[in-house]
């Protein structure tokens, strides 16, 4: 082997060991989406469409992209509830601790009248399609600010709750985009795995999950409605009357059962089950119902609320 191909191949080894230490000092972020659903029967799919995937470090003012899309990357969100996930990216970052992230998004902004492409946008069940917004005076981002740490050679996990039934606000001028979405980190949380036994006498049933004691009265004919919950789930005729909530921090919670109309107004607020208790990485299962169980101990009946 003459002297060029030997110094071509060290130079090879000490790059590749370079990118390898590289790595191992660094830490790694992987990031998901998901979503609570919509309450409005004629909404087919949410578009988002994401231009990159921003972190700001502790004691910076500089936020850093740490994912870019070429092309947009657009995610129906809706795809994506009873703890369904979209795997956004896999990054290596530097350790230490950070207090933001922020989706940059690509959506028209209603103030200068500029249109975008591809556009975030709604997709109704009628087929039509309306165009995404953001508010007057808002931002093309989602941002959250919440704390995370990357440590040496190990993985956070880290998954964006997005919660539709918030975000999007009906105006005279058309839909508005009011970002509501919170962060969590997966091995401080768990789930709600449920049933709800009268599933067969309503024809849309809505469990929202409270921290203990933030249920108020109010939030019934508020805009958006039961905007004091953490998170919510479509009870599945389909499947029995199963509900699955996930990604909830660790502690009580309270469920509130809700009758709904088509249109996601409400029609029957049907009652409470409180103190339920959830575990970080464990799935917690509860069974309700409208009347005193049969069996004791085999399914809760849910209080009054109002």
């Amino acid at each position: 082997m003459n002297k060029h191909l030997q110094a071509f191949f060290l130079l090879s080894i000490l790059l590749l060991h370079s990118c390898a230490d590289n790595e191992a000092i660094r830490g790694r972020l992987t990031l998901s989406l998901t979503d609570a659903p919509s309450d409005a029967d004629n909404i087919k799919e949410v578009n988002l469409s994401i231009t990159s995937i921003d972190v700001l470090a502790e004691g910076s003012e500089t936020w850093q992209t740490i994912k870019s899309f070429e092309d947009p990357l657009t995610v129906n969100l809706l795809e994506y509830t009873q703890g369904e996930i979209y795997d956004l990216t896999e990054q290596y970052l530097t350790p230490g601790n950070y207090k933001g992230l922020r989706l940059q998004l690509s959506i028209a902004n209603v103030d200068n009248g500029l249109t975008v492409f591809p556009q975030s946008n709604l997709v109704f069940t009628n087929g039509t399609q309306e165009t995404l917004f953001v508010e007057d005076g808002g931002s093309d981002f989602i941002e959250v600010m919440s704390a995370f740490n990357i440590a040496t050679n190990q993985t956070t996990f880290l998954t964006l709750d997005f919660d539709v039934r918030k975000s999007i606000i009906i105006t005279n001028q058309g839909y508005r985009l009011r970002p509501s979405m919170r962060m969590v980190d997966n091995q401080s949380a768990g789930a709600i795995d449920g049933q709800f036994r009268d599933f067969a006498d309503y024809d849309k049933v809505v469990a929202y999950a409270y921290e203990a004691g933030d249920f108020t009265v109010g939030e019934t004919s508020g805009t958006p409605s039961f905007a004091n919950s953490i998170s919510a789930a479509r009870i599945q005729t389909s499947k029995g009357g199963t509900f699955t909530i996930s990604f909830l921090p660790e502690g009580n919670y309270d469920l509130l059962f809700v009758d709904l109309k088509a249109d996601g107004s409400v029609n029957t607020v049907l009652g409470k089950l409180s103190a339920v208790t959830v575990e970080s990485e464990k799935d917690t299962f509860t069974c309700v119902q409208l009347t005193p169980p049969d069996v004791q101990g085999n399914c809760r009946q849910i209080e009054a609320a109002l």
